[in-house]
């Protein structure tokens, strides 16, 4: 791999910021609370110490096998098992994408422009994105760090100006005693939020840095992400209460049309926010899309465009189809996915520890 196809840390970390989390927003932080009720404060602060540790044992079980992507390291390490459990992620991510995609739809027709039918919505942001996904890593990495800042930024200052209606703060705090069965429920149902976290592992492998360590500044992002999902979760529950959160389709969208500034230059920051939030999903599918592309052909420069094309037909038909049935779509999402993916990473780092293990004893054997 050329210098040239190598990024920064913090593009890595913007990248991955955007790819992850971004898909997620939509339903946040309904599921969880639908698990845990009053005890989902404890499993929304557990989320991202559980990241963490899932993204450190990663690190050191793939230290030993060079590749610039997990496709490549998890065959280089597992041979053909390695290679079916890629593809065991990248069907299971493309099925994410496609209720993520159906749910983006949706939205977007219900809030943004109620008139306008969901699959135009789907086509067109999915089109764009996979063009996006065609393009060199330093170029997809510029743009999620122009627009995951923009977008966090106007996320955080417009949602502080709505901390005024927090109208149940105790509501935020998690319960004591603590009730372990409730909230390992909920922490399951909110691992949906992770589905696409593999693109952190093969991000690392394309930085500039040493090989064999995971950036700063890529830790520094999934602790970012966790603030963010913290805090919307506070604005959230804390302005409607647990119960509505419950019931409400979208709770975070709800509680954002609830901030009123009677200002002309924030209701132009209003429009300017749709607009940003439709680029961030562009680029959580380029970033999604352009990972399928290299898992599934391992090259070493951009996505392949004709896996990348695929990918997108297969999540956009999807999820056309998921628009007929928005109860599965939900369920499949916060639930089914998320059994899934923790599934997936379970086997994976199990095959991957015997592995280890038994490398080292036949190096001590010799």
């Amino acid at each position: 791999m050329s210098p040239e196809d190598t990024i920064t840390p913090a593009q890595a970390a913007m990248i991955a910021g955007i790819g992850i989390v971004a898909g997620g927003i939509y339903l946040w932080p309904q599921p969880t609370i639908q698990a845990g009720g009053q005890t989902a404060g404890w499993a929304v602060l557990a989320a991202g110490p559980m990241m963490m540790a899932a993204l450190a044992l990663w690190n050191a079980l793939l230290r030993p096998w060079r590749g610039s992507d997990l496709g490549t390291v998890l065959s280089a390490a597992l041979g053909l098992l390695g290679r079916l459990l890629t593809w065991w992620y990248a069907v299971l991510l493309i099925l994410y994408m496609a209720a993520v995609g159906s749910l983006f739809g949706t939205l977007s027709s219900e809030v943004l422009a109620p008139r306008t039918p969901a699959p135009i919505f789907i086509v067109f942001a999915a089109g764009v994105g996979a063009w996006a996904a065609t393009l060199r890593l330093p170029t997809l990495g510029r743009l999620a760090q122009l627009w995951a800042t923009i977008a966090g930024v106007l996320t955080i200052a417009i949602g502080a100006v709505g901390v005024r209606n927090l109208h149940w703060p105790s509501a935020t705090l998690p319960v004591i005693p603590l009730h372990l069965a409730p909230v390992v429920n909920a922490m399951l149902r909110e691992v949906y939020l992770w589905v696409p976290y593999p693109l952190l592992l093969t991000l690392v492998r394309r930085t500039n840095s040493p090989f064999r360590h995971v950036p700063r500044a890529v830790w520094i992002s999934v602790w970012a992400q966790w603030a963010l999902l913290i805090w919307l979760y506070a604005l959230t529950v804390g302005t409607l209460g647990t119960w509505p959160v419950r019931e409400l389709r979208w709770p975070t969208v709800f509680v954002y049309e609830l901030i009123e500034v009677s200002s002309f230059l924030i209701t132009q920051v209003g429009v300017l926010v749709v607009v940003v939030w439709t680029v961030v999903f562009i680029t959580f599918w380029a970033a999604n899309m352009w990972h399928i592309g290299v898992l599934l052909r391992g090259k070493a420069r951009a996505a392949d465009p004709r896996v990348v094309l695929a990918a997108t037909a297969l999540s956009v038909a999807l999820g056309c189809v998921l628009q007929l049935f928005p109860a599965f779509t939900t369920q499949l999402l916060s639930a089914d996915l998320s059994v899934a993916i923790a599934l997936w990473t379970a086997t994976s780092l199990g095959c991957l520890g015997v592995r280890v293990l038994v490398g080292r004893r036949a190096s001590l054997g010799s």
